[in-house]
């Protein structure tokens, strides 16, 4: 095999192997999704809130959180602050589309 093609495997193999962690990745948030909406609701309906197992211990509470709404704070702001006042920043992405 020629290093021409050995880095096309290689490379190849890098990329099946990315896309494979995300696919898992992306599966386990769903049944991570399910499980919290299960655990959620039994919260709510039987007032189940804490689960100690093993070494962990889970709790479920209800939390409310102070958002600042930052449509808001723009349209209130001249257009030369924010653009004075906001940074840029530079980094990779990676995108996984299908055939």
């Amino acid at each position: 095999m020629t290093k021409e093609a050995l880095k096309i495997n290689e490379n190849d193999l890098v990329a099946n192997e990315y896309i494979n962690i995300e696919t898992e990745i992306k599966k386990l948030q769903e049944k991570k999704s399910e499980l919290k909406e299960t655990l959620i609701r039994r919260a709510e309906k039987d007032k189940i809130t804490t689960y100690k197992v093993d070494k962990h211990t889970l709790h479920v509470s209800w939390v409310q959180r102070k958002v600042l709404d930052m449509k808001k704070v723009r349209a209130k702001l001249t257009r030369q602050f924010i653009q004075a006042n906001t940074n840029i920043t530079e980094n990779y992405t990676i995108k996984i589309t299908g055939r």
